[in-house]
């Protein structure tokens, strides 16, 4: 029971542990973009990297669904295949997106550089957020007012 209080995110950063293990969550989890998704309401299901889902799931569930996340077991070889489809952008990522209902994308921008250049000229996806930083950019249908990039 202690060691499980000492790994709470407020206690854990000043635990004995090597500097790259001490964060309360991972440098390169998408806290700012996440931020933005609740800030300004956007809805829906969200489509992101599958390394985001477990930070997104604790962040935004219920209110939000998330795509997957790295619990890689729970979801079906088609879901996997349709997120590795999706992931390579072009015309089948945007049937893939609508059939899943899909309506924000939270993206790591090297990563997932060929989703984020289709969505971008895809005319349907519209660049809400982008955080060079973070290394992340958020698309939806339809951004809120004066949020457009």
């Amino acid at each position: 029971m202690g060691l499980v209080l000492l790994a709470l995110p407020p206690l854990k950063a000043h635990l004995p542990l090597p500097p790259d293990l001490r964060y309360v969550v991972a440098p390169d989890t998408p806290v700012r973009a996440a931020d933005y998704i609740q800030r300004h309401a956007l809805s829906g299901p969200i489509f992101h990297r599958m390394e985001y889902g477990d930070y997104l799931l604790w962040r935004f569930y219920p209110q939000r669904r998330v795509f997957v996340d790295p619990r890689i077991e729970l979801y079906s070889p088609e879901l996997w295949e349709g997120y590795q489809r999706i992931s390579q952008g072009g015309t089948e990522a945007g049937a893939l997106l609508e059939r899943y209902g899909i309506q924000v994308l939270l993206l790591d921008v090297e990563r997932q550089a060929g989703l984020l250049a289709w969505a971008r000229a895809s005319g349907v996806w519209q660049l809400c957020y982008w955080d060079e930083n973070e290394g992340t950019a958020v698309l939806a249908r339809v951004c809120p007012a004066g949020e457009t990039q």
